[in-house]
């Protein structure tokens, strides 16, 4: 680079439509980026007709993903070389006063079977569900604070937070995490809720 900047030191991070946009960027350099993050990448539109434009695992040497609304506001992946299902995926633990389902339930996508059935309830909270993928990458970035990840076979068993394969960590220091989809629990953290609403009430 004419400036001295190195390749390995690109870093890309992106929420939402974001998300999507560091994809688009990265095919506008003569280099192949460093590193996506994609923070709840946008799902409508680019899950569907198999878009040009959506983010791919091949945009960077590594694209982590973490899912918290997914098949909602967020992509229902796999994207990245490595996508991370927060808490399942979809709905995220105090954006709703609706107990989510833990793991181990008859349900095969848990926390996407109670959106099926109380989806007035879901779009109300996907704000907040959304939002969180980005206050869960800040926390990341202080060394102390980890987020220990399960390595799935499938998405359905990351939604089913079933996952019991080898240990890897979400966020921004990914340490020696293995390519793959992962399962995170987050609730021994503390988030505060952005209170935004795709429906009032």
């Amino acid at each position: 680079m004419s400036r001295g900047v190195r390749n390995r030191d690109i870093h890309l991070i992106g929420h939402s439509l974001g998300g999507q946009l560091m994809g688009v960027a990265s095919k506008y350099v003569y280099w192949k980026v460093q590193r996506i993050t994609a923070l709840d990448p946008a799902g409508p539109f680019f899950d569907r007709n198999n878009n040009p434009a959506k983010l791919r695992r091949y945009d960077a040497f590594v694209v982590d993903v973490i899912h918290t609304n997914s098949l909602l506001l967020g992509t229902k992946g796999p994207d990245g070389t490595m996508d991370f299902y927060m808490n399942g995926g979809t709905a995220q633990p105090g954006c709703s006063k609706k107990k989510l389902p833990g793991p181990g339930r008859k349900l095969a996508h848990n926390t996407w079977d109670v959106i099926k059935r109380k989806k007035g309830v879901a779009l109300k909270t996907s704000g907040c569900d959304h939002h969180r993928s980005y206050q869960i990458f800040a926390y990341s970035i202080d060394p102390q604070v980890r987020f220990p990840s399960r390595m799935c076979f499938s998405v359905r068993q990351a939604r089913s937070q079933m996952c019991n394969g080898p240990l890897g960590y979400a966020g921004y220091h990914l340490g020696n995490t293995a390519p793959g989809i992962y399962y995170t629990n987050t609730t021994g953290y503390y988030f505060r809720n952005i209170p935004s609403r795709l429906l009032p009430g």
